[in-house]
């Protein structure tokens, strides 16, 4: 099984470091993705919504970025570069050391459906036989990234990081990558099976939804990447608490404790976790914060 990274965002997926074949049709040019910012006396925290695979041709690091960007001395990702490195061999580990049943004996309506994406990239019958139902929906979620032209090589963590470390400046995490896998490999097995179906549901309209979701992003319309990310967590209802609330509150907690300490730091996480009830926004205001649209 190929390397992975752990590269949550609009969906609870977990999605492979591939590179893809150009779409034309996705958005290209300038681009403005959402941004707010918290502060007291003496930091400054700049917190961006993250795409974690974009198409080429999407130019989002210039105008109030930019600036935003030469004054930042600290990055914080939700995985640092060292936990991202680490990933594909946990889960590796983890997609594997429990005995499941057949592909067929789970999905017996839709296992020509899984094995069909997860060719995509590189996986086998006997391979899907022996993973655990989480993994494959997180190796199904990559496929159909795949599909629809977009890189992890393009995405707002690779480029962020590349600049950051490009000027020497640190670059750490919220968490670590076990932290991540362990969120669905702990869920019980029906649960994890319908994050399969609900993946392959959704399969016939990855490409306008992504299309939709990039320009939502590239525009920083707030309203309409709301309303994607609720119409996707209702899919799969079970993960709100665990992949989005509860990580919200242990991020705001960890950026209430940075701003005991002085410097800019900026802060790149899903976009889905800014937005919908519950957001990370939403947690730092129950700690005393205002966070301040930027962008």
């Amino acid at each position: 099984m190929r390397r992975l990274r752990i590269l949550l965002g609009l969906t609870p997926l977990a999605l492979l470091m591939a590179c893809a074949e150009p779409v034309p049709d996705l958005p290209t040019g300038p681009a403005s993705p959402p941004r707010w910012g918290v502060h007291d006396a003496d930091t400054r925290i700049v917190i961006v919504g993250a795409v974690h695979q974009l198409p080429e041709g999407l130019a989002w690091t210039g105008g109030r970025l930019a600036t935003e960007l030469r004054l930042a001395d600290e990055l914080l990702l939700e995985l640092s570069p060292e936990e991202s490195a680490a990933a594909g061999a946990l889960f590796a580990a983890q997609a594997r050391d429990e005995n499941v049943p057949s592909l067929a004996a789970r999905f017996p309506a839709e296992a020509d459906a899984v094995l069909d994406l997860i060719d995509d990239i590189g996986m086998d019958e006997a391979d899907a036989d022996a993973t655990e139902s989480w993994a494959l929906a997180l190796a199904i979620g990559n496929a159909l990234s795949r599909r629809g032209g977009l890189s992890a090589d393009q995405g707002v963590e690779t480029t962020l990081t590349a600049a950051f470390r490009g000027h020497d400046l640190p670059v750490a995490g919220l968490e670590t990558a076990r932290m991540q896998l362990d969120m669905f490999d702990t869920l019980p097995p029906a649960q994890q099976d319908a994050m399969v179906r609900a993946a392959l549901a959704g399969a016939g309209e990855s490409r306008a939804r992504t299309r939709q979701l990039l320009r939502a992003w590239a525009d920083g319309d707030v309203d309409a990447l709301t309303a994607a990310a609720d119409a996707s967590m209702a899919q799969t209802p079970f993960l709100v608490e665990p992949v989005n609330h509860a990580r919200n509150r242990a991020w705001a907690a960890a950026l209430v404790d940075r701003l005991e300490r002085p410097g800019d730091v900026m802060v790149a996480v899903g976009v889905g976790h800014l937005v919908s009830e519950g957001s990370l926004l939403d947690e730092l205001r129950a700690r005393g914060l205002r966070p301040m649209r930027l962008q």
